[in-house]
């Protein structure tokens, strides 16, 4: 992929492409109050914080990026209660990291070894809440794709649901089946793809995510 811009510190060894993916965060309970039907000024205000990563696409430097990103991650989730996380697309790329998970020495820390699933389960263990598809998801086919969604024995698959509003998988054999009405709280729909979601803050404020991957 060509012009990334850094997204993050370089120390984290991430990079976005803000052209790749699009989402657009509707804030419902936030913005929408504020243009009532009465025209009043809500009355009460919140502060949300959105972390967004992309293209985070493991590489050998994973091992030593992984837990930098992951304690900077953390210490931004401390400083505000409303946090969502939000992962833009690329969430793996194959290369040795992602092949590595399928040796069956890694059974015991994945639960079913599997190439790409370390990468999964790493954004469960950060608290991604849901994820866009990029275009890498689909580089190893969709079979893989969905292998990585879905559960397996004790491999737990995503955590979160992957977003796309203008794909459509009803004529693929392998994520027909993982497809669910988009709207839905998020948290109540791991391992899915839909087009949209909701994700209830801990104050009870209800954000939406509407994913769109671009050609």
């Amino acid at each position: 992929m060509q012009n990334k811009e850094p997204f993050v510190p370089n120390v984290i060894g991430l990079k976005a492409q803000i052209t790749k993916i699009v989402f657009s965060i509707l804030l419902l309970g936030i913005l929408t109050p504020a243009f009532s039907q009465n025209g009043e000024t809500p009355s009460s205000k919140m502060t949300l914080q959105l972390l967004h990563a992309a293209d985070m696409e493991g590489g050998i430097e994973a091992l030593e990026n992984a837990p930098r990103f992951s304690s900077v991650l953390n210490a931004l989730k401390a400083e505000v209660e409303n946090t969502v996380i939000i992962g833009a697309g690329d969430s793996y790329i194959p290369g040795p990291f992602f092949a590595a998970a399928n040796n069956q020495s890694l059974r015991e820390v994945l639960g079913r070894e599997g190439s790409g699933r370390a990468d999964i389960l790493m954004l469960n263990a950060m608290g991604f809440m849901a994820g866009a598809l990029g275009n890498h998801e689909f580089d190893a086919g969709t079979g893989t794709l969905a292998s990585l969604i879905a559960t397996d024995r004790d491999y737990v698959g995503t955590a979160f649901p992957f977003l796309s509003a203008n794909l459509d998988f009803s004529l693929d054999s392998n994520l027909a089946s993982l497809v669910v009405d988009p709207g839905q709280e998020a948290s109540t729909i791991p391992n899915s793809i839909t087009k949209s979601v909701v994700i209830t803050t801990p104050s009870g404020e209800k954000v939406g995510v509407v994913g769109m991957t671009t050609p």
